[in-house]
């Protein structure tokens, strides 16, 4: 029988996983642990970057005593952490306000602000839809409101039988699902992170000590390539969406002593 302590950590384990996870990409990842913990084996740091990643959907194999996954991922999330204290944060990610939708024709994503210290939030609104105009429009009437972005849907991912949508801006982590036995590859080069673009997915460049962005603080590019959703949906592959550009750049980002490097 499971003990109270036992819940009582994993509770804890399972929150302080949830506070580092949006932030942690594999390139961070595998920076920390060739860095910080002289771990050079690159099949080592896939795997339990993946061990990572699919936390909590491994928990029943360490229920059941698995001993090789429990020396990897409590060494996984040490260096989950020393990743994660390298990233620039901002402010925090609030969950969206959700709308009922009829139609996709003409679907656009708000970001706004109540007051002038709020953080930034969301609201999906159909131009097709009365109801959506309507709700937008009593929005705008507070005199305490402030439109901040915008941006348009792009489509939906599909994966396992469900849908994902995303819109322009979005940003989203790619890694290799261990999980998936058949398709899982270790040097599979889909892992990265990729900003959804009017001309598809893009690849962002990891610089060490800078993040995905340029000295201007725009996304960097790997190269002009585009993707269409089968690079960041398809078997082999895990992803999430963990933000937009036009809500805030700090995912993207590195920090040093504290401090914007860029």
């Amino acid at each position: 029988m499971i003990t109270y302590q036992e819940l009582k950590n994993a509770s804890q384990l399972f929150m302080s996983i949830g506070k580092i996870k949006s932030y942690i990409t594999k390139e961070r990842f595998e920076l920390a642990a060739k860095c910080e913990f002289n771990i050079t084996d690159e099949k080592s740091i896939e795997r339990m970057f993946g061990l990572f990643c699919e936390v909590p959907n491994i928990m029943y194999r360490i229920a059941c005593h698995d001993e090789e996954i429990k020396d990897e991922l409590a060494t996984a999330l040490h260096i989950a952490q020393t990743a994660y204290e390298n990233v620039e944060i901002n402010s925090a990610m609030l969950p969206k306000l959700e709308e009922g939708y009829l139609y996709e024709k003409d679907k656009r994503r708000y970001f706004y602000r109540i007051g002038e210290d709020g953080a930034i939030q969301e609201l999906d609104v159909n131009l097709d839809s009365p109801f959506g105009i309507i709700t937008f429009g009593d929005l705008l009437k507070r005199d305490d409101v402030k439109v901040t972005g915008v941006t348009h849907y792009r489509g939906k991912i599909e994966r396992y039988n469900s849908k994902v949508e995303y819109y322009e801006g979005d940003i989203v982590f790619v890694w290799g699902d261990p999980t998936d036995r058949i398709f899982f590859s270790w040097y599979d080069s889909d892992a990265g992170v990729y900003l959804s673009t009017d001309e598809g997915w893009k690849k962002l460049l990891y610089t060490p000590g800078r993040g995905y962005l340029d000295k201007n603080k725009e996304p960097d590019f790997e190269t002009d390539n585009c993707f269409s959703d089968y690079k960041i949906s398809k078997s082999g592959n895990g992803f999430k969406i963990m933000g937009n550009i036009h809500k805030d750049l700090s995912v993207l980002m590195e920090r040093k002593g504290g401090k914007d490097v860029l």
